[in-house]
């Protein structure tokens, strides 16, 4: 099965993905953020990317796909650099370690 990639975020983080022809979103609202990924995983996106400042105010969207083979949710860092600890190369870490049985990140 061929599987499509999607892109969520800002017009500004979507951009250099529509650019390599990756399907891009930009919802404004928090439950158009939500609908937008339910929307995606149901119409066959196999990976889904999504902004960190994106993420933040929908966060169950991971708990919700955690166990779903098919779509991986990947946090992308955001534009503007908060200062804070990046939330999706934790994510890759936890990933990459729930596979191999440890961190080798």
């Amino acid at each position: 099965m061929n599987y499509k990639i999607g892109v969520v975020g800002s017009e500004d983080a979507v951009f250099p993905f529509s650019t390599l022809g990756f399907a891009t979103f930009s919802p404004k609202e928090t439950s158009e953020i939500r609908r937008q990924i339910q929307l995606l995983a149901k119409e066959g996106y196999g990976i889904i990317y999504i902004s960190e400042d994106y993420l933040a105010k929908v966060p169950e969207v991971l708990s919700q796909y955690d166990q779903d083979i098919v779509p991986v949710i990947l946090p992308i860092p955001a534009v503007a650099d908060t200062g804070r600890q990046s939330f999706g190369k934790e994510r890759i870490q936890k990933m990459v370690e729930q596979a191999v049985g440890t961190n080798i990140l």
